[in-house]
Order: structure tokens, then sequence, then C-alpha cells
């Protein structure tokens, strides 16, 4: 419930009564009318001060206009005389004004005395605008600070019809302000104790209504409180349900659909809480109560269901009634929470239903008898035993038919209500029951009394089972075990025999039985071997007994836990000295009962010949070692292939020079697969060049590995060059070496290079000795040195002509693809190159060749825009000397990258 709201739908406010309303009405209209005459009075004293304030305006203007007749022109055209002055002041006094401005049609002040009352001043375009409007402007001024009333008025003032400007009269009108206040007051006054004596009348025609309908609301909050109550209270969920929505609904209502508050629930649609399946559903509490006649009984209480607010489907008892909500059709839905008395009924009928399968499942008979001595229940196994019809011995009396007492003793005393009659429990291990058809068979049974609470017997339970299978596996039984005592005698026997010492011990490892062997093996331990000893204490005894343990504890620890964990783990075995000075061989083994045979072969003779051998392999191990210690010394790499071509061994330098190939390198691994590997790492350089050629390179190792003294020679993916030599062992195996010949091939390189530079020298002089001129000899030298080093621009500057230190193209080119070069070379053709800077200027002045890297770059000192545009990176510059005078430069150039010549630079230097 929100506010006042009642459950009947009743307001509680005296406002919704008939009378508060008119009482309410009546007061709005009072204050109204209050209202109304305040304002009314307000304007009317406004008025008045207006009305006074324009007669006495225009009289002083009439005044001024017959008092000075040109005062219209003098405003326009003048400003005013002595004279003139005086007649104003003169008619100011007279007409009793407190002051007087005048200003022209522009706005400006033409006169204004001192003693004005008033010192504030419009601006100059207030005061033209308000003389425009025409007719006279009044305006009051309240002075909070002094308490006075001053009402201007401003009269235009005309000169033949034209306006010339205007007066500004200035009246102290603070009495008749007064005067009007006061009359206002008592108008005020008396209308309002007129209308207080209305209120005091109304309201003592209203208080005898609103005394009735404070009784009235009393009483029906009183019964409001106690129906509140009830519902509150009550445990079933209770709700309202106007225009299938909720308009109320009570704490259990909350609490049974998951709601927070009320507030959650008020407003839903009253399907949110039923099931989909059952909104449609014309049995469903809901559509009955839709669909119910006024002349109908309540509706009774049925099981259905309904859902929380969270989508969880519960059991619920439901009951429509339906009535009036606020002048609407309405009903109450009531719903009764039974989840817990619906799972109270299946949990019954499962723990019947299980009983019932218990019953069935269990292989004993079962059956149970009442005080009168009629069975009240009997399972499968019973009446299968027996012989019952299972669905109809219930309920007869089992005198009649008692499975205990055979055909011709039916007048003996039956067991079982025997004990029905005394209440103590009988057992028989071995007896008899009868079948229906009087046949007999063993059973064992139990006859038990079922007491109440209060220790009573309320009937019996028997228990039974054949037995027949029991017996004759009792018989089997005798007959096995003698049959298993010969066969243990026999295996005594057989373990008796053997030559080594054997011990049994079963799944909790304590002895069983063991050999004279075993035993003479240990005589000190020997008494002790008795079934139910643990091997731990056997063992601990024995230790102790050792000369080689018995005088230090943590060994004799040590071997006793190296003994156990060879005893408990199958498969294991120790070597153990004894005492004598034999040895023995200690193994243990699981049997299929978890138990353990540890045996003992004395292996005495085996630890000598094992000695004699361990020598000989300790002086093999040695000779290998030192063998092994040899061949990682050794400078070249060493590999050693067997008979079938696999790798036996290699030594560390043979890994390095096979860095890449060395991470798939193996024992075992065929020199075949390891070239493969090895072709396929160092694809790209000389030896193998592409992909393609792993087969050639693989080929030709083959080759030379099995030739006989064969040497090959190949360069790493690292630049280090290899010589391989392969020679064969006695026993077919292969020994390969490889020599690191880098140094030896660089060495070969350097002196190759110095010789073809030698020979390029040489052939420049011969082609300059055979030249006609030196044009010619120039040009065969720049062709030569371009041809030898294998760069592709060649080109030769001179001194300039001009005198100036500068040089000039000769024109005298080299170009391995002339028409790439075509701009740079008018470019050079045509420049002049300053002889102190640049490469020329190094060659020059320094008087040899210069060798400069990376001219491509802007921060190198002899960078060159046209050079770097046309891809140039390195140049070497070579000056000619005639008479130690520079008669020419020689400059190459080339593309790549190329690290000084040292040897180039010094001969042609020379």
């Amino acid at each position: 419930m929100s506010g006042s709201q009642t459950l009947t739908g009743v307001e509680q406010s005296w406002w919704n009564t008939t009378d508060g309303r008119v009482g309410c009405a009546l007061f709005a209209v009072l204050l109204f009318c209050l209202g109304c005459l305040y304002f009314s009075l307000e304007h009317a004293e406004k008025f008045l001060l207006q009305s006074e304030a324009s007669e006495v305006g225009s009289t002083v203007v009439k005044n001024l206009e017959n008092g000075i007749p040109k005062i219209g022109s003098i405003l326009a055209d003048r400003d005013l005389e002595e004279n003139e002055i005086r007649k104003i002041e003169e008619i100011v006094g007279i007409t009793g004004v407190n002051g007087l401005r005048l200003v022209d049609s522009q706005g400006s002040i033409v006169f204004e005395p001192e003693d004005l009352i008033v010192r504030e001043q419009k601006d100059s375009q207030i005061y033209a605008r308000n003389i425009g409007r025409g007719g006279v402007q009044i305006n009051i001024n309240h002075q909070k600070s002094s308490n006075r009333v001053i009402v201007t008025a401003l009269v235009p003032i005309f000169d033949n019809a034209t306006l010339a400007g205007g007066a500004e009269i200035f009246l102290n009108m603070t009495r008749r302000h007064s005067e009007l206040v006061e009359v206002k007051n008592a108008a005020l006054a008396g209308v309002g104790l007129f209308l207080f004596f209305i209120a005091i009348a109304v309201g003592m025609i209203f208080r005898r209504h609103a005394n009735s309908h404070k009784k009235f609301v009393e009483a029906l909050t009183e019964s409001e409180e106690r129906y509140r109550r009830l519902i509150e209270c009550s445990p079933d969920a209770i709700r309202v349900v106007v225009d299938d929505c909720i308009a109320f609904s009570n704490p259990a209502a909350v609490r049974l659909f998951g709601a927070k508050d009320e507030q959650e629930l008020i407003g839903l649609n009253g399907d949110v809480l039923v099931p989909e399946e059952l909104r449609d559903n014309p049995n469903d509490p809901r559509a009955r109560a839709r669909s119910r006649r006024p002349d109908d009984r309540a509706m009774p209480w049925v099981e259905t269901k309904r859902q929380t607010l969270q989508g969880e489907i519960i059991d619920v008892e439901a009951c429509a009634i339906d009535f009036t909500w606020d002048g609407k059709p309405a009903w109450i839905a009531m719903n009764r929470d039974i989840s817990k008395r619906k799972r109270a009924e299946h949990a019954l009928a499962d723990l019947s239903k299980r009983n019932e399968l218990l019953l069935a499942s269990v292989v004993e008979g079962i059956f149970g008898l009442d005080l009168d001595g009629n069975i009240t229940f009997a399972n499968p196994a019973a009446a299968q035993l027996i012989g019952w019809d299972l669905h109809s011995i219930v309920g007869r009396s089992y005198e009649e038919m008692d499975p205990l007492i055979a055909a011709d003793e039916k007048n003996s005393a039956s067991p079982v209500l025997e004990v029905l009659k005394n209440g103590e429990e009988l057992r028989v291990a071995s007896g008899t029951m009868w079948k229906t058809d009087r046949q007999s068979f063993p059973a064992a049974y139990n006859v038990s009394p079922l007491r109440n609470d209060v220790n009573e017997v309320e009937g019996v339970v028997v228990t039974f089972r054949d037995i027949t299978v029991r017996m004759r596996n009792e018989e089997n039984l005798r007959k096995s075990e003698a049959q298993a005592s010969l066969a243990r005698q026999q295996l005594i026997d057989a373990i008796e025999a053997l030559s080594d010492g054997f011990a049994l011990y079963d799944k909790d490892d304590k002895f069983v039985l063991a050999n004279s062997t075993y035993k003479n093996m240990y005589p000190s331990t020997a008494p002790m071997m008795q079934p139910g000893i643990q091997f731990e204490e056997l063992l601990k005894f024995s230790v102790g007994k050792h000369p080689d343990f018995s005088s230090d504890p943590e060994k004799a620890r040590e071997e006793i836990e190296r003994i156990l964990s060879v005893h408990r783990e199958p498969e294991l075995s120790l070597e153990q000295s004894l005492i004598d000075g034999r040895w023995v061989r200690m193994s243990a083994y699981r049997t299929s009962d978890d138990s353990t045979v540890s045996l003992r072969t004395d292996i005495t003779e085996l630890k000598k010949r094992a000695d004699i051998l361990l020598q000989s392999e300790q002086k093999a191990s040695k000779s290998h070692r030192i063998l092994q210690d040899a061949i990682e010394a050794t400078n070249d790499g060493f590999v050693l292939f067997d008979s079938d071509d696999k790798i036996v061994m290699a030594n560390t330098k043979y890994l390095d020079m096979y860095p890449s190939a060395a991470k798939g390198m193996r024992q075992g691994l065929t020199f075949e697969a390891l070239l493969r590997i090895t072709g396929e790492t160092i694809i790209g350089t000389p030896a193998v060049t592409t992909e393609g050629d792993v087969d050639a390179y693989v080929a030709e190792g083959m080759k030379a590995h099995t030739g006989t003294d064969v040497v090959l020679e190949r360069q790493l993916r690292s630049g280090r060059w290899i010589r391989s030599t392969d020679r064969q062992t006695s026993d077919g195996g292969i020994v390969g070496i490889r020599s690191d010949i880098t140094d030896m091939k660089n060495r070969e390189s350097v002196l190759e290079r110095q010789a073809a530079i030698t020979a390029l020298l040489n052939k420049v002089a011969v082609s300059a000795n055979q030249s006609l001129t030196f044009r010619e000899a120039l040009q065969q030298t720049l062709d030569d040195i371009c041809e030898a080093i294998d760069w592709p621009i060649g080109h030769v500057l001179v001194p300039s002509d001009n005198g100036k230190n500068s040089f000039k193209s000769l024109k005298l080119w080299h170009f391995d693809e002339p028409e790439k070069y075509t701009d740079f070379k008018e470019w050079m053709e045509t420049a002049r190159i300053d002889s102190s800077q640049g490469i020329v200027a190094l060659s020059t002045k320094r008087r040899v060749p210069i060798w400069a890297k990376d001219v491509h770059l802007p921060t190198s000192p002899i960078y060159m825009e046209k050079a770097a545009a046309k891809g140039i990176r390195t140049v070497f510059a070579v000056p000619i000397f005639v008479q130690s005078k520079v008669v020419a430069v020689l400059t190459v150039m080339t593309h790549a990258e190329f690290e000084r010549d040292e040897y180039l630079i010094k001969r042609w230097g020379r």
C-alpha cells in the first residue's frame, strides 16, 4: 500500500470529500477577490497621481507660454535671457511646483535651477525620444532613502505646431501619496474584515461535516488496518489484479515471486507470473475467474504452477475471487506455495520406489508378518525360492503356507510365529525350507521382530537364502584343501632343490618360508626366520652383524635403505657381500597376490671374472681417452666413419667448421646425409650457388670421399676455405681430415692481385711508350685501369688554361654503358673543378692517389650531387706528374662500395 490508498481504493484525505473540495474552493475565491481589490487600489493610486501631475504640468506650460510668448522659438534658437529666467522662476513660485527643467527638441538642457529637487538628468536621446512621443509623460519616483515620492511630468512645447522642446516639472507628492495609501489601507482592512467574517461562517458550516468525516475516516482506517494486518500476515500470496495488471500484493507474494519489494510487482502484467504453457489454459484459476458469473460460488483451490520474476517454476495451490476495485472489475489471486510438500511427496514416492527396487534386487528372500500373522510384503526372490504368487500372498495367513514346516509336521510349532509371540530373534545357519510343491532345499534364515518407537513388537521380518551352492562349495573346499596341502609340500620340496636362495614374504612383507640355501647364506639370522616376522626386522639384525657395518651406524642405515629399495621394487637387483666373503645377487619379484619372492644367487666366481674384465676395460678406456684428447688437440677437423659410412665420432674443430650442419650431426648419420645437410646450409656460396647445385655438391663430395687420397678444397658460407682429405682404415672405415686453408687462400689472392696490378702497371707503361700523343697515352691508361679493376666509369681532368686553380674535363672517358651517363658526361665536360677542395684537391696536394667511398652521402667532404644521382659510391683518383707538375688527374668510379686497396694505392703512388 502506498500513500493513503487503501485496499478498497478510498482516499483517507479530507480533500477527497465533497465538503473539503467546496471549502477549499470558497477559500480560493476569497483570496482571489482580496487580490483583485488590492491590485485595483494600487492602480487607482497610480492613476490619481499621474492625473494630478499631468494637470499641474499642463498648467505650468500654459503659464510659461502666456508669460513668455516666444518660449517655443527661444528653446529652438537661443539661450534664455536674464529677464526670461526671472519670469520662469516667478511662474514656478506661483504654481507651487518643486522644480522646472527646460530642454530643446534634441534633448539638451536649456534651463535648470541650482536648487532643483532632483539632480538626476536623463540622457539627451532619452529626452528627445520622450518629447517626440507627444502628450505628457509621467514618471513616479519613490525615493526610499528620503522617504519621498517625486513625480515628474515632461510636457512638450510647440512653436507654430513644430516641436520646439519640453518642460520637465518636478512635484513633491509625498503627502498626497500618503493620503492615498491611507485610503487604500482602510479599504483593504474593511474588505479583509468582511471576508474574515465570511470565512468564519463558512468554517463553522464545514466543521460539523469535518467532524463526521473524521469519525468515518477513523472507523474506515481501523477497519482497513485490521484488514491490512490480516493480508500482510497471511502466509498465502495475495495479489489484486485490475485490467490484467497487479494493483496490490502482500509480503507473502513478494517473497513467493522473488521480488525486492511490493513496488517491483505493482504494475506488472499478471501473465508474467504464469508459465507460458498455462496462460491460455481454460482450467487455470485466472481464466476461470475471468469467465465466472456473479452467481457462481467461490472457486476451490486447485494445484497449478507459477513462475518467479527470475523464471523459476514453482508448485502452488491457486484460487481467484472476483470483486470491484475503484469501480473496475478485478479479482483477488491467492497462491499457496506447495513446493516443499510436492518435494516431500516426490521424495516419499522415490523412497517407496527405491525400497521396492531394493527388495527386488536382493538375492535373499524377504517377507514380513503383522501381529495377526498375515503376510504384509514379500520380495520376488522369496516368491521364486518358495514358489509363491507374489501378488496373491499379501494379506494371507502365514500359518497356511509356512515354508519352515514339512507337510507331515503341520502340528509342530512354527519358529516364525514363536518369534512373533516372544519377540526374540532367531538365527539358523543351516536348516530346511519347503517349497509349495513340497520339495525341500537347504537354507539359512533369520527371523527378526519389528519394534515401534516404544519397543513394542509390531511384526516380524524373515530373511532366508538357498545354501545349496554354499554346501556344495564347502565340500569342494575340503577336497581342495587336501589337494593344496599336498601341492604345498611338493612346492617346499622343489624350493629346497633350488641352487639359489629362496624366501617368500606375504603382502604385508612378513616371512612365510625359505629354503635351506637361503638360511645358510645368513647363518646369524636363520634362527629368527619364523613365519610372521617382518623382512625389515630380519634385515636390520643381519646388517648389524656384518663386520663392514657394525661399527658405522650411518653406513649401516644406508645399506638397509639400499636393500629395502630392491626388495620393494620388483625387477631390480643388487649385489651384496656376505659375512663369509661370498657375493650374492639379490632380486625380488611380485606374485599375483602381491606377495614378494626374494632370491639370492651366489655370484662369487662371476665377481672375480668381472674384476679382471673391469681392469682390462679401464686400460682400454684410458687408451681411448688419450687418443680422443690427442684428436681434440689437433688444429684440423677430424671425423671417423665406420664401414657402413656412418659417423662414429668427430672432434670439436670439425663441428666448429660446420656450425649450421652441426645441429643435425649425430652418431649413425651417413656421410651422404651429412653432405646434403652441409650443401643446403651453404647455398649462395661459390661452392653451391643455387638450390639445384646441392646434388652436384653431394656427388662431388662422395667421389672425393670414396676415392684414394683425393683432396677437395671448398669455400664455406662464412668465407673460410676448407681442404678435405679422406683415407680408408683397415676395418673398412674412413678417416676424414678437414684443414682450414683460409689464410693460405687469402695470401694467394693477395699475391694474384698484386701480380695483376704489376702487370697492369707494365701494360700501362708499354701502352704509354707506344702512344704517339699524350692524349692517346692517357686514353689507353684510363681504359687499362678500368678494365683491370672492373670499374665502369673513367675520366681524365687537366688543369684549366685560365691560370686559375681549377681543373676541366679533357673529354677522355671510359664507359661500360655510355648511354646511361649522357647527362653526367655533359655536366662534367662543362664544369670547372676547384683544385682547393674535393678528391682532386686531395690527390694534387698530397701528390698521392686518393681512395674515397660513400661519396653519394651529403655528409661526404667530396659529395657530388650529379654523381650521387647516378648511384656512384666509390671514387679512385690518380694524379699524373711531369717534372713535379700535375698535368692530369685520372678518376675511376663505381657503384659498389669497395674498401681501400692499399697495394693498388701504393703501387700507383710510386
